[in-house]
């Protein structure tokens, strides 16, 4: 199971109604579509560093990615590390 957050074209909402900026993020995507493009990465393991490939691809390209993913992984290791990745993917979101 994988976890995809925007990063960089939006924020997420506190108190919002199920209309307007609640759905920000697809909006935006509806919006561009067919005229632009978002890149993202998915940070695969480990979750103990769930930044790792969004930074890769900083470090190469000077920009961060548009999508952010990272993925729950079942092996022992990452499984004690998963609040690591969820606290990420907060952290990408806000």
């Amino acid at each position: 199971m994988a976890v995809m957050l925007t990063r960089s074209i939006c924020h997420a909402q506190t108190k919002d109604t199920l209309t307007g900026s609640s759905f920000k993020t697809l909006q935006y995507l509806k919006r561009i579509s067919g005229h632009q493009t978002v890149a993202g990465i998915h940070n695969r393991e480990p979750n103990t560093w769930p930044d790792r490939w969004t930074n890769e691809v900083f470090a190469v390209t000077g920009k961060y990615p548009g999508l952010w993913s990272g993925d729950f992984l079942f092996q022992a290791d990452n499984i004690q590390n998963r609040q690591v990745m969820i606290d990420e993917a907060l952290k990408e979101w806000n």
